[in-house]
């Protein structure tokens, strides 16, 4: 699983092509299952969006960058040894943040996998804290209109 995230303006993702090579797909084989998870998944656009990257030869080809929502609805979907290989790792990473966030050690000496997920339960967290604080400035405001 090696080079699977990358961070790419800030954001914490990985892309078609490493998939791709992480589990010995056909780049367009993942580019179809992606395609196709898009008319069934409601906020595809905040998991999925397309970029340019330059292929051998330097010519431009279409990959799909992804977030850990993303990459996780895709890859669950995949069958096979190093799928399963891979969920049992998954599994084992989210396992080892948790203990990780609980002990509060410092995170920047941990595999990448684990900075991803770290980094995602923060942004949840992060959203859960700014929705709530919206919330209750919509109810301070049918207080005080």
């Amino acid at each position: 699983m090696n080079n699977l995230v990358i961070s790419r303006n800030e954001k914490v993702v990985t892309s078609s092509i490493q998939v791709a090579e992480n589990f010995d797909k056909r780049h367009d084989h993942i580019l179809r299952d992606i395609s196709s998870l898009k008319k069934d998944v409601p906020n595809f656009g905040v998991m999925f969006y397309e970029a340019m990257e330059p292929d051998a030869y330097g010519r431009n080809r279409k990959i799909i960058l992804m977030n850990r929502d993303g990459f996780t609805l895709l890859a669950m979907g995949f069958t096979g040894k190093k799928a399963l290989d891979f969920k049992i790792k998954y599994i084992e990473a989210f396992n080892e943040m948790e203990k990780v966030i609980r002990q509060q050690h410092d995170t920047s000496n941990l595999s990448p996998e684990l900075q991803m997920v770290n980094g995602l339960f923060k942004a949840i967290a992060n959203q859960e804290l700014a929705t709530k604080k919206a919330r209750n400035k919509g109810r301070e405001y049918e207080r005080n209109p």
